[in-house]
């Protein structure tokens, strides 16, 4: 049978199965939930006999060790793609984000901001482009998800665009662990974010090993082209204030923006994602390959991955609702004030103007005056007066 690496031929369909429904567009979601309980039932709980712990731990450690193909060179390339990301995102910085805020004279908070979401977004377009191209040159795998898993087998020789590809990106989220801890502005999500980088790294580090890769492509091409979306509809929102001036086509802009990011958040992350990807890995591997390892756990980590799209989801409807209600678009899970609350909160605490009057007696009063005169002057006036 013809393998995955470097031939773009479908692979050949195993011919035990009718697999042909399988390339329904609209599968039913209910028939993972039916084939995870069964599975988990069989596997777990020993159909009904409970959990025995002992067993468990044995069958996982045996599966590592026929299953689990990881060398210490794949580490060392994922450890050398990291500091070598580290590197590439100072310099950037250096050379041109954060000279970009002086440029177009941004306000002081958008600029700290803005270096942040032009590395971001350069770098998942990068890595997008990269997943795109893979994804044209194995279009079925979009299209038929048995193939996944029919010519799987394990330590199958992964091709060079798809293995450093997986360095790259491995490689990206160990830098952003260490970039959203020291780097960059912690927001009302940082531990979500956190979650949601060590589990993204975990899943890709774990397929990897077990040569679970093609649906770790489906994975990347499905998510990087949001934070793409994301980073640029954030950089455009921080180019509407510069140099103390609003720019009203940068609004309008921005909510253009903003509505083609939820557009594919909805298609690509809520949609696409459980019916391509869940689907495929927890319904269609136990019928190409009922005797698949790790299922339980692979589809455990998807599903997390799911439901931090929905959390995130639920902070895209929320700024909908503001925008909705006269608001305007903006990251509405920074912790930190804005610069405009920070001015209205100083012009509060100000001292309500005093009248002129008033602020002149305080005044004459400094250098030994009053609003009439010295001293002396009214002395001399009495005198007159009195004479």
């Amino acid at each position: 049978m013809a393998g995955y690496p470097g031939d773009s031929s479908i692979p050949k369909r195993f011919p035990e199965y009718d697999t042909s429904y399988l390339d329904n567009p609209f599968p039913i979601i209910a028939n993972c939930v039916l084939t995870f309980y069964r599975e988990f039932n069989q596997r777990i709980l020993n159909d009904g006999e409970g959990i025995n712990a002992t067993d468990l731990w044995a069958k996982a450690r045996n599966s590592l060790t026929e299953y689990g193909y990881l060398s210490t060179t794949n580490v060392l390339h994922i450890f050398g793609c990291a500091v070598l990301i580290t590197i590439i995102r100072y310099l950037l910085d250096f050379l041109i984000f954060k000279r970009m805020p002086i440029w177009l004279e941004m306000s002081k908070e958008n600029a700290v901001k803005m270096p942040e979401s032009c590395w971001k977004g350069s770098a998942y377009l990068f890595t997008w482009a990269w997943a795109v191209y893979i994804m044209i040159t194995r279009s079925y795998l979009f299209f038929q998800p048995d193939t996944h898993w029919s010519d799987w087998k394990p330590g199958i020789e992964i091709s060079p665009d798809v293995y450093w590809l997986y360095m790259v990106e491995m490689g990206f989220y160990l830098h952003c662990i260490y970039a959203t801890l020291f780097i960059e502005t912690r927001r009302k999500d940082f531990f979500v974010l956190m979650t949601h980088h060590f589990l993204t790294l975990s899943l890709m580090l774990f397929s990897l090993s077990v040569r679970f890769h093609k649906i770790g492509l489906m994975v990347l091409f499905l998510h990087d082209i949001g934070d793409v979306m994301l980073e640029l509809s954030k950089a455009v929102v921080y180019c509407k204030l510069r140099g103390k001036e609003e720019r009203a086509y940068i609004e309008k802009a921005a909510n253009v923006l903003f509505l083609l990011f939820t557009l594919q958040w909805v298609f690509f992350r809520l949609y696409w994602f459980p019916i391509k990807v869940i689907y495929s890995s927890a319904t269609v591997s136990v019928i190409v390959y009922p005797e698949g390892p790790f299922y339980i756990a692979f589809n455990i980590m998807l599903t997390l991955l799911y439901i931090m799209q929905v959390y995130w989801f639920m902070f895209i409807v929320a700024l909908i609702v503001r925008v909705m209600l006269g608001g305007k678009v903006e990251d509405i899970r920074e912790d930190q004030p804005t610069e405009e609350g920070e001015a209205k909160k100083d012009s509060e605490n100000k001292e309500p103007p005093q009248p002129v009057a008033a602020a002149a007696g305080k005044e004459s009063d400094g250098a030994g005056k009053t609003a009439t005169g010295t001293p002396k002057t009214r002395k001399r006036k009495q005198k007159a007066a009195n004479n």
